[in-house]
């Protein structure tokens, strides 16, 4: 019997006075795995994630959420959490009657490991959301999506406010409970490097559509910088996705994202082609430009800086 899927889209589009922010959406995403949500700003990622928790509604398709319709439907809503960086809580709530109200919705929710997590960011239980600082507040928040224990998490940017220290403690939290209560965990965030760790797979969002989804260890396997002479390059960029390209001198070195076998990659270091692994957030930022520029004239991709991270 297959399986259903933990959340399914088809065909889901939105439309903002005119303006699409989704169009076609078809994605279907299984149980208990860890997706990271990509894209740049205003690709549609936060639009996505509130019709996934029906704080928004399509303009046309269908949303299933375990094989259900979310709308109104409190069944499936408290199976699911969303987590953004800011707006999230009543202000003049303090901080222990937000992890009480919060469990008084979500089923799962374990207020013990909640209050173990207060204390692991510090924070206050009786003081009032309105009175923390910003990196609290979003500290807040990790608490409460954590300590739900929701099917589905949904992180919108949910680290912003934090230090790099604190962030860092919550990756390494997310991975830890994760592991002990497997649930399906949707991250949208812009830094990549710091959380690509986390990801299973990734799916890439451009103009409000799906450009690429794929496991990431694929992603890894496929991606590769090949650096040589451009005589010894030519014949392997034959045919192959050539992401980008640029020379220093004699020397040249292309992003290519395309499968080599072991023979293939043996055969390109014998005659002097150095192979290494592009990391997934120059890798997105090079599928982003690509999808850019298809769009625009479909003729391949522009010549950019290699190593302009933003």
């Amino acid at each position: 019997m297959k399986e259903i899927p933990a959340i399914e889209l088809r065909q889901v589009s939105k439309h903002y006075n005119g303006t699409a922010a989704l169009t076609d959406l078809t994605l279907s995403l299984e149980a208990g795995k860890i997706y990271g949500l990509l894209g740049r700003n205003g690709a549609g990622k936060t639009t996505l994630l509130s019709l996934l928790t029906t704080l928004r509604f399509p303009s046309q398709g269908t949303i299933r959420i375990f094989g259900e319709d979310p709308s109104e439907n409190e069944g499936v809503l408290n199976r699911m959490i969303l987590i953004r960086e800011q707006g999230q809580f009543p202000e003049d709530l303090t901080v222990n009657k937000i992890l009480r109200s919060a469990a008084a919705f979500y089923p799962n929710f374990d207020l013990a490991y909640g209050a173990s997590l207060l204390q692991r960011f510090e924070l206050n239980e009786k003081k009032r959301f309105k009175k923390l600082s910003r990196g609290m507040q979003s500290a807040v928040g990790i608490v409460v999506g954590l300590a739900s224990r929701a099917e589905i998490t949904l992180l919108d940017e949910p680290s912003l406010g934090l230090d790099a220290v604190a962030r860092q403690q919550f990756y390494d939290l997310l991975l830890e409970d994760y592991s002990d209560h497997p649930r399906t965990i949707i991250f949208s965030t812009h830094l990549i490097d710091e959380v690509s760790r986390l990801f299973e797979s990734v799916i890439l969002l451009e103009k409000g559509t799906v450009t690429r989804m794929a496991e990431v260890e694929d992603l890894r396997s496929h991606a590769l910088y090949l650096t040589g002479s451009e005589q010894a390059l030519a014949p392997w960029l034959a045919g192959r996705e050539v992401l980008h390209q640029e020379s220093f001198g004699s020397t040249r070195v292309a992003a290519v994202y395309n499968g080599f076998t072991k023979e293939d990659r043996q055969a390109m270091q014998a005659v002097g082609i150095d192979i290494s692994s592009i990391p997934l957030q120059q890798l997105f930022l090079y599928l982003s430009r690509k999808t850019l520029t298809e769009r625009k004239d479909d003729q391949g991709v522009k010549e950019v800086p290699s190593h302009d991270v933003s």
